[in-house]
């Protein structure tokens, strides 16, 4: 549940015998006639049909159960935990966070949970500290993951608590590649008082490439220019010692969580005298 929300959807979500709480089903409680009636804020017991009365007290039946089913030993299961800060949906591949509290049950004898182990359908994810009842989680979900309904379950290492968190995973959505291709004009000079320029051409598997190049000479960085709507960048080179002088040109897209950069081939700019 989450306390932050506003009166009526502050439970986010209900797990019964590991499945979540179908809305369309029909399900049998078995409770207290006080709690039947709406006692204790279950007002949504009084929207239910079919009522019965067993006829049974509840001290009766608690002496009963005690009678047959003595020594008894208390759970310290929590039945509710707030959970806050979880999104609608997370892609495979990406990192979900959010916090957890109240983890630790407040009676006689309890047990201080200190962790919480994360698995995703099975697999650990991560195991997080727990302070005073409660602790921030963040996990990575695997690449890979199957898109569409998915949950976390968070168990935590005393106490027997185990909180589902229901997660809508989706596949992420496939960067656009890029090419990026360098030449140099002229590729040989007689002498080092000539210029050469370097020109870039960046192409995209989808759409017109944005962004910006960046020329190097091998880790040095020549120049950083930015893409004409053609596609081209280009930069004049200073003058040039005696030999071969080798370049790159990176693409750094203006959306690298659309486009994926890209880097040319090595090209070489070669001075005779």
């Amino acid at each position: 549940y989450d306390p932050n929300l506003a009166e009526g959807s502050r439970i986010t979500s209900v797990t019964i015998d590991g499945e979540p709480l179908d809305p369309d089903a029909e399900y049998r409680i078995g409770t207290l006639s006080f709690l039947a009636t709406g006692g204790d804020n279950f007002r949504v017991f009084t929207e239910g049909t079919d009522y019965v009365d067993t006829g049974l007290l509840d001290y009766e039946a608690w002496v009963d159960y005690l009678a047959d089913s003595s020594p008894v030993e208390p759970s310290y299961a929590k039945q509710a935990v707030s959970v806050q800060g979880v999104p609608d949906a997370v892609e495979a591949g990406a990192e979900v966070s959010f916090s957890v509290s109240g983890v630790n049950m407040t009676s006689r004898g309890a047990p201080e949970v200190t962790a919480l182990t994360v698995t995703l359908g099975g697999q650990t994810l991560a195991t997080v500290p727990v302070t005073a009842g409660a602790a921030t989680v963040a996990v990575t979900v695997p690449a890979g993951t199957a898109a569409g309904a998915s949950a976390l379950v968070l168990t935590t290492d005393a106490g027997g608590t185990s909180v589902t968190v229901p997660l809508t995973i989706e596949q992420p959505v496939p960067l656009v590649t890029s090419r990026t291709t360098l030449v140099a004009l002229p590729p040989v000079h007689i002498n080092g008082l000539l210029h050469s320029r370097l020109i870039a051409y960046v192409s995209q598997s989808e759409g017109r490439a944005e962004g910006t190049v960046v020329f190097r000479e091998g880790d040095r960085v020549v120049a950083e220019v930015a893409l004409t709507r053609a596609g081209l960048a280009a930069t004049t080179l200073p003058r040039l010692s005696r030999g071969t002088h080798r370049y790159t040109a990176e693409f750094v897209p203006a959306d690298p969580g659309a486009v994926e950069g890209s880097t040319s081939r090595t090209v070489g700019v070669r001075v005779l005298f």
